[in-house]
């Protein structure tokens, strides 16, 4: 069962602990629970399965990229419309949005949005640069090295940012089951 503790934002004390916090009422606290709970719901319908599960339109394009990933191909990464850096900016926008509903938390939810903003935000850099590079065929001036310097950076950002999705998701669809029996 997750727990929220209710809280509000107060300045510290003079000798850097946290002055002590108002309690908000069960009502309100209910209501914010169930407001973040939603807005992290909506981060993960945004998101959908993610990218590379299996659901793409164009399945050899989808295995090459995945393969690409795996093997550190610099080539693979390219906007086109399935696989891009847009999905983890909007999941990291959209997680941000329900870190900052701050009068509840929900501990184990939070601490793992936190964490995959972290490191979204690590990852999408060098994406997007591995994407203009490909796009501008930078890899023809330097005979790939920038790209297989890049990928050394992307692949393990990528599939840590996918760990911790996926992990993410799992305590969003335990919460949002909690609060639907709840009503």
């Amino acid at each position: 069962q997750n727990s929220a503790s209710a809280r509000k934002s107060a300045a510290p004390e003079a000798n850097n602990s946290e002055a002590k916090k108002p309690a908000i009422s069960d009502e309100k606290a209910a209501y914010k629970l169930s407001e973040k709970v939603s807005y992290y719901v909506k981060a993960t319908n945004a998101y959908g399965g993610g990218v590379l599960d299996g659901t793409s339109s164009w399945p050899d394009k989808e295995k090459k990229v995945k393969a690409g990933i795996d093997k550190k191909d610099y080539r693979v990464i390219e906007s086109w419309l399935y696989f891009s850096s847009r999905p983890y900016s909007s999941l990291s926008n959209n997680l941000k949005k329900a870190l900052k509903v701050t009068e509840v938390n929900i501990d184990n939810i939070d601490s793992k949005a936190e964490a995959i903003v972290a490191s979204i935000d690590k990852l999408l850099p060098v994406w997007e640069e591995l994407e203009k590079y490909n796009k501008m065929k930078k890899y023809e001036d330097d005979n790939g090295a920038k790209g297989k310097e890049l990928m050394e950076v992307f692949t393990p950002a990528f599939n840590q940012v996918n760990a911790q999705y996926k992990a993410l998701e799992a305590e969003i669809r335990v919460a949002s089951e909690e609060m639907k029996q709840q009503r």
